[in-house]
């Protein structure tokens, strides 16, 4: 059995400590990616300087499935996942992890739509 990391340990001087919700999608941004894409981006940079960067991937790795953590988003979680064999250990990891394979791929055609 694959021993799970522990929840990341924060002191208080990371930057998502003052607004988690900035580190999750908005409902108000469903169909709206620039606002999604510009919201992950800020979150990503937030993590880019955090102390624990590291803590919060391998949490991010074996329990997130939502959400930016350790500066990686869902689909990007997924794929290294997938590549390094770890299975996602969370009560909602037996609802379909294709949706985030689908949700990737359609913001690629999105992203390829626009030609940015």
């Amino acid at each position: 059995m694959t021993k799970l990391p522990p929840y990341p340990s924060y002191t208080g001087r990371e930057p998502c400590t003052a607004d988690p919700s900035a580190l999750y999608p908005r409902s108000s941004e469903t169909g709206r990616p620039s606002l999604a894409r510009a919201r992950t981006e800020t979150a990503k940079e937030m993590c880019s300087w955090c102390p624990i960067i590291h803590d919060c991937l391998l949490w991010g790795l074996y329990r997130e499935r939502h959400g930016v953590w350790g500066g990686t988003t869902e689909a990007e979680r997924a794929a290294l996942r997938r590549r390094a064999g770890i299975r996602l250990h969370s009560p909602e990891a037996q609802w379909d992890l294709d949706h985030l394979i689908i949700r990737a791929r359609k913001q690629r055609a999105a992203l390829s739509e626009t030609g940015t």
